[in-house]
């Protein structure tokens, strides 16, 4: 008679647990019954828009087989759309910013999961509408975009010029000349940490702009005209040493005693000026005596202190 009892006892327990599980169903159904589900099958990237440095709009547009199509602008570092979790903003700013319209409805808030994986993507989302309606949509497929060419940006190197009088030194006399109609241009860079890594004496015309410094110069020990550079120079025996020198990849500080040294220029998105100093057949010598030819060097897109 007990286990009569017990079993009836479970099957009212079991008619109980399905009774709520149907009903919890049910209510779920009824409270996410209004979302409207896109599965696309088509994807479409369409020209990418610059935005400031370093972030890109890519432009996407998604279409199903009934013809809905969901325009998409997704915020990215990259030329292409990297996985992620890209949030809904109502205007692109920064990386992983999202906007756009589905069904010509404009998307107010939620969320796209990117997923990229042996060159298919993937697109997952829950989004709410300007009219509070929510859809989920859902893409899987191929996806390419067309590589850019970023705008420069500042390096974090930065430079300082001195001006001062050009001079040669005569070795019979001892005895130093100023040279008339030019003017000693020292450029000193340093790098992100402040320490400096470069100094370029250039010699050019007097009362020139840091922008007209641009150019080509020819290192020489009589530098004395326009378009010149002074050289380094290193004495290891006397531990003396100085002049046009560069740090190499190594940590080892490079004197110039011959070779091109070329400073240009080029903007950012701002429209700020960025300088790049390269060195080209440069013949060098280091503090150990050691000497080089065709060395080289680049630093770029530094900035004015």
């Amino acid at each position: 008679m007990k286990m009569i009892k017990h079993i009836i006892s479970l099957i009212v327990l079991t008619g109980c647990m399905v009774s709520c599980t149907d009903n919890s169903i049910d209510n779920l159904h009824g409270a996410y019954s209004d979302i409207v589900r896109y599965t696309y099958t088509s994807a479409l990237a369409k020209p990418t828009t610059k935005l400031k440095k370093g972030i890109k709009q890519l432009n996407i547009t998604l279409s199903d087989a009934s013809g809905n199509d969901a325009v998409f602008k997704f915020g990215s570092k990259e030329w292409t759309l990297a996985s992620g979790t890209y949030t809904a903003v109502s205007t692109i700013v920064s990386n992983l910013d999202f906007g756009g319209t589905i069904g010509g409805k404009a998307i107010s808030s939620g969320s796209i999961d990117v997923n990229a994986i042996d060159s298919t993507y993937y697109f997952n989302g829950l989004l709410t509408l300007s009219d509070n309606s929510k859809v989920v949509i859902n893409y899987k497929g191929k996806l390419s975009f067309k590589e850019g060419i970023d705008d420069p940006e500042a390096s974090g190197y930065t430079f300082a010029v001195v001006t001062g009088s050009v001079t040669l030194f005569d070795g019979t006399t001892h005895t130093s000349t100023i040279v008339d109609g030019v003017t000693q241009y020292a450029f000193t860079i340093k790098d992100e940490s402040g320490k400096p890594i470069a100094l370029i004496n250039t010699i050019n015309n007097p009362d020139l702009t840091t922008n007209s410094l641009i150019g080509t110069y020819t290192v020489s020990s009589s530098a004395a005209s326009a378009q010149t550079a002074g050289a380094g120079y290193c004495y290891p025996t006397y531990n003396i040493a100085g002049g046009t020198c560069y740090t190499d990849d190594s940590g080892i500080v490079q004197y110039i005693t011959a070779g091109t040294i070329t400073i240009s220029t080029t903007t950012d998105s701002d429209g700020k000026t960025l300088y790049t100093f390269s060195g080209s057949n440069l013949s060098t010598i280091s503090a150990t005596g050691t000497t080089v030819t065709g060395n080289s060097f680049k630093i770029t897109y530094a900035t004015i202190e």
